[in-house]
């Protein structure tokens, strides 16, 4: 029995050798760690790269899953303190529900630690607290991730999610998905050989396009991560939602899948409810736009 197999990341039929760089993984596209449970099989040494750069990347909204799963948030940030200086530390941070009325919030200050003294500052000393969610360079960086994922997201739903019994294991080995294998920055990639590349189409929807779509969702109140791929005249587009926090659609130019409208998604019952008033707006948070908690 041959232990071979299609990696979509690096293009190639890989030979599933154990313990080597073409053994077969099993490969989170949206991470664990911010609750990713689809799963695709790639190649060890694509599964330690997207790992170390793709995954790296997401660390930029990982702190708004975390808050939002355990309502308790860690972070580097700068208080401001009552005598008007600021100083910069690491803070913890926590909101409940009340038990009188859950859909108000309980803001609980733990504590925070000055990096320059390596000492507490009291909490009747700080007036508020304030953190960036990351360099605007960083969060740019992100979408590389986000094309990891749309890729990901076509070879699971054409494999996974169609009703026939069918195999599209080399759908996206066309040239047309060279430039989104590049721009994912995997190494080494076979950037196929029929088609034609013609670069990708990449945006964040923006809060209003955000708040139409998940309103089309059942439950829209339910935080979920969201993934879906059609055609059109245009090309394939590949629609990506992370926690009813950030959407992407991705747009490869030229492709035709020849598939229907596929989408999936993944439920987060166990984080705190969607505020559909802010749908969308977190994914326009970037380094230079502060964040300020106050606890009064």
């Amino acid at each position: 029995m041959t232990n071979g197999f299609y990696c979509v990341y690096c293009n190639r039929n890989r030979s599933g050798t154990p313990n080597s760089e073409e053994a077969r993984t099993r490969e989170h596209f949206v991470p664990e760690s911010i609750g990713g449970e689809w799963e695709i099989p790639v190649c060890w040494k694509c599964n330690q790269s997207a790992n170390r750069k793709s995954d790296a990347l997401l660390n930029e909204i990982i702190w708004s899953y975390e808050l939002y799963r355990t309502g308790i948030l860690e972070h580097n940030g700068y208080a401001r303190l009552k005598n008007g200086n600021h100083v910069f530390g690491r803070f913890k941070y926590q909101t409940k529900p009340r038990a009188e009325d859950p859909s108000k919030v309980h803001h609980q200050f733990h504590w925070f630690n000055e990096v320059f003294y390596r000492r507490e500052v009291p909490k009747e000393d700080i007036g508020y607290l304030v953190f960036y969610p990351g360099s605007p360079d960083r969060v740019r960086e992100s979408t590389r991730a986000v094309a990891k994922i749309a890729l990901g997201a076509i070879y699971y739903l054409a494999n996974f999610r169609m009703e026939q019994k069918l195999l599209h294991e080399h759908i996206v080995a066309g040239l047309e998905f060279a430039d989104l294998r590049a721009y994912a920055q995997f190494a080494e990639f076979n950037p196929g050989v029929k088609g034609r590349s013609n670069g990708i189409g990449l945006v964040s929807m923006t809060p209003e396009e955000a708040k139409t779509f998940i309103l089309t969702l059942e439950n829209p109140e339910t935080r979920r991560h969201y993934i879906s791929v059609e055609d059109s005249k245009q090309g394939t587009t590949v629609t990506v939602c992370l926690y009813s926090n950030y959407f992407w659609k991705v747009l490869v130019p030229n492709a035709s899948l020849g598939l229907p409208f596929l989408h999936d998604e993944t439920l987060l019952e166990d984080l705190e409810k969607v505020n559909l008033d802010k749908v969308g707006a977190h994914q326009y948070l970037d380094g230079t736009v502060p964040i300020v908690i106050s606890w009064r």
